[in-house]
Parts: C-alpha cells; sequence; structure tokens
C-alpha cells in the first residue's frame, strides 16, 4: 500500500491525534485511558515539514523485507547460547518453553567483555535475578511459573505437552562489522494470552558501549516523533508528545525510556521500536530508511519468532 497522497497523510495525523489515548504498563498487560493534550493543530503543525512528500510503502514480500537484517551469518563471531529452563514431565514431554537465547561475543578484548557481561546481566534478568536495562516487567518469570501452575491444575500436562505455554527471548545480530554490532531481540510471553516485544541494542566493539542512535545518524526528537505519528499505529499518543527541543527521554507511568537507544540497525536502515503498538501486546518497529522529504521511507513490521523454524521473523500490521 503506497500513500502519494500528502493531503490523506495529514488526515491520518489529525484522526490520530484527535483520539489521544493513554497507556500505563505493568509487564506484559496496558490499561488504557482516555487523555486530550494537545490541539490538532498544534501537534500537525509539528510534523507538517517532513511529512511533505513522504510516500509510505508496504511491500508484497514479508520474507524479502526481513531478509535485510539477515543478509550476513555472523555464527563464527557471536555464538548464541541458550540459557534454558524449559519445564518436562516425568514421561519427558515438554510443557513450557522457557529460555534466554544469550549472545556471547568471541573475542578477548575489554570491549566485548563488557558487552557479553551486558547480556549476562540480561538473561539474569530473564529469571528475575536482577535489573534488566532493556525490558521492565517485573517478576515476569515467577508470574509466568505460577501461571503455569494454575494451567498444569487446570488442563493437565496431557494438553500442555500439545500446547507448551512459553516464556522466551530470541536474539539475532542484525548487522556486524569491526566497529559495531546491532542486536535484536523477540520476547514472547505465551500463557493465558500471546504477546510479542521486539528490543534493539547496537553497541561499539572498540569501547562497549552502547550507541545512541543520534551518533550513527542526524535525528531530532521531533523527527522521530514525526516518524512515530505519520508511520505508525499507535495506541499511545501522548507519551511521544515530549520528543521536542533536546529530549528524547518519554515517561511511561514511572518508567523512563531512552529513545536513543530503542532501534537497530542493518548496516542501511533503521528500525526505530514502537512499544506503544495499536495491536495489543506487541511492539511495532518502523523500518526507517535515512532520509527525509521525498525520498523518506518508512515501513512498519511486527517481528516474531516462527515456531517452525525458530528464526526472528517479522509481519506487516494485521497479519497473522
Amino acid at each position: 500500500m503506497k500513500y502519494k497522497n500528502v493531503g490523506l497523510i495529514h488526515a491520518i495525523a489529525i484522526c490520530i491525534v484527535a483520539f489521544n489515548v493513554m497507556a500505563c504498563s505493568n509487564g506484559d498487560n496496558k490499561v488504557l485511558q482516555a487523555d486530550g493534550k494537545e490541539s490538532i493543530q498544534s501537534s500537525i503543525a509539528k510534523v507538517s515539514h517532513i511529512a511533505e512528500g513522504i510516500e509510505k510503502t508496504y511491500e508484497q514480500s514479508i520474507q524479502r523485507k526481513c531478509m535485510d537484517n539477515n543478509r550476513d551469518d555472523y555464527s563464527d563471531q557471536v555464538l548464541i547460547e541458550k540459557v534454558d529452563q524449559s519445564v518436562y514431565d516425568e514421561q519427558g514431554r515438554l510443557i513450557a518453553q522457557i529460555y534466554y537465547a544469550k549472545p556471547v561475543i568471541q573475542g578477548d578484548s575489554e570491549a566485548v567483555k563488557k558487552i557479553n557481561a551486558y547480556f549476562d546481566n540480561e538473561a539474569n534478568a530473564f529469571y528475575d535475578q536482577g535489573t534488566s536495562v532493556t525490558w521492565f516487567s517485573k517478576d515476569a518469570f515467577h508470574q509466568f511459573k505460577d501461571g503455569l501452575e494454575l494451567m498444569k491444575e487446570r488442563w493437565g500436562n496431557e494438553i500442555l505437552a500439545e500446547y507448551p505455554p512459553r516464556y522466551a527471548m530470541d536474539t539475532s545480530v542484525c548487522y556486524m562489522d569491526e566497529n559495531i554490532i546491532s542486536i535484536v531481540q523477540v520476547r514472547n510471553y505465551m500463557l493465558e494470552h500471546n504477546s510479542w516485544y521486539c528490543y534493539g541494542s547496537t553497541f561499539d566493539l572498540r569501547t562497549g558501549e552502547l550507541i545512541p542512535i543520534t551518533k550513527l545518524i542526524n535525528i531530532k526528537p521531533e523527527e522521530m516523533k514525526a516518524i512515530f505519528l505519520i508511520a505508525g499505529n499507535i495506541i499511545d499518543i501522548g507519551v511521544y508528545e515530549v520528543l521536542k527541543d533536546d529530549n528524547y527521554v518519554i515517561d511511561d507511568c514511572g518508567h523512563r525510556i531512552d529513545m536513543k537507544y530503542e532501534y537497530f540497525y542493518d548496516g542501511e536502515s533503521y528500525y526505530l521500536i514502537n512499544e506503544f503498538a495499536l495491536e495489543f501486546r506487541t511492539s511495532s518497529v518502523l523500518k526507517w530508511n535515512g532520509k527525509w522529504g521525498e525520498n523518506l521511507e518508512v515501513t512498519e513490521l511486527y517481528y516474531y519468532t516462527d515456531r517452525t523454524t525458530g528464526q526472528i521473523a517479522c509481519r506487516e500490521p494485521g497479519m497473522s
């Protein structure tokens, strides 16, 4: 689907701003309440300079779009180790798939050690043993285990073995060269509901530090907001209204999120993560080509793990 009519884009933005929704997140559940903070005219004015000439394209091939961040094989440079706590019954049947796929960069430099330590911490936090830098679902693992026990009592192992619940984090290297590495992760919580959330981490291989997107490309807070407002199916507009002046930090009911770090990179395009997607219990990814005006291209994608191949994949909005 292509949008060449700038008036149509403005109309979409008006509808989005007119229905301003605030969301508070506790783990995987979002509570919604209506709110209206800013006038339609004001919001449209802020993004109109970027809207001119925008052409938003949804490609027909889902697989082709997802191949962009899997063009090279980095398996000889980065190992993916599964920190596995899956549950089996007495007959050896899998009744709950639980794991954290942890990237381990090969090498002994201080920078590599620092990055690997970062993901050691994330793996521990995944099992409620520490604080995650990437996400903030408190006690998610213990909540999953408690829910699993209730399902075992209600349905029995026979049913669970046929449809195993899932608490998992999958990981893929999106891009790597001698200076940087960019990693995409997808978390799946499938118990009483099924949710998918996407995370990105981009590191400097010389220092071991996380790289803000502003170090790779010049993007102002207002421009970042414009991409979200125009291209994203957003359930919470108000949360992005603070992206202005020099502020890249948003607040999700007390959780401060620095949007400079909410992305991953494939060497050409930038993938901005929208934690407030319109589809319930998911995060969407806005693939941006790094250009503006008539050359700007943004595609919205939803990332998940293909249960058949075990690989991270993506789809267009509204497609299962």
